[in-house]
């Protein structure tokens, strides 16, 4: 998912503690709708990823390198959630995964809008076979136990994130209108 937020500032005084205030606002304004976006991704992500061990739950990082390597494929994990994504015990994973994955996010973009105002970050699943879900069409002999069907692809997690950084600039927009 690509997206771009375009930030330009003109004024007619040449007030710079006026243009540096109105560009920090922008700043924030941005960072605002990078995170928006990455929280959607991530919460979308973990929470619909099949669970067996947790172990591909635990694999989402954000990082700067979309090539992020992968882990070797571990063989005969301990079933952890019995009862799939809808597991009472995947709801704690889901939320130490997710916060551990928000702060991450923060911390790139916080660091990409000081070094040079650019933020570009990639959601990956670092386990070997997450490949196997994530894809559109997985390989025919691949199935999930049924406990997992309600699973998310990629594309259905793109589309939750697109959502949320749709909805964060309009709500930005109203309030910059004063509108409630």
């Amino acid at each position: 998912m690509a997206r771009t937020v375009k930030i330009s500032v003109s004024t007619k005084k040449r007030n710079p503690r006026a243009v540096n205030l109105l560009v920090n606002r922008l700043t924030k304004n941005a960072e605002d709708l990078v995170l928006e976006a990455a929280d959607a991704a991530i919460e979308a992500a973990v929470n619909y990823t099949p669970k067996w061990s947790g172990t591909a739950t635990a694999g989402w990082i954000f990082t700067t390198d979309k090539n992020e390597a992968y882990q070797e494929e571990v063989a005969n994990e301990d079933l952890n959630f019995p009862e799939g994504i809808k597991d009472l015990k995947a709801a704690a994973l889901n939320r130490m995964v997710i916060a551990e994955a928000k702060s991450q996010a923060r911390q790139l973009v916080k660091s990409m809008l000081k070094k040079d105002k650019r933020v570009q970050m990639y959601l990956v699943n670092t386990v070997a076979h997450s490949e196997y879900w994530l894809a559109e069409n997985p390989p025919i002999n691949w199935t999930l136990r049924h406990v997992n069907s309600d699973y998310y692809t990629l594309s259905d997690i793109t589309r939750e994130a697109s959502l949320a950084y749709s909805l964060k600039s309009a709500d930005l927009a109203y309030k910059r209108f004063g509108w409630s």
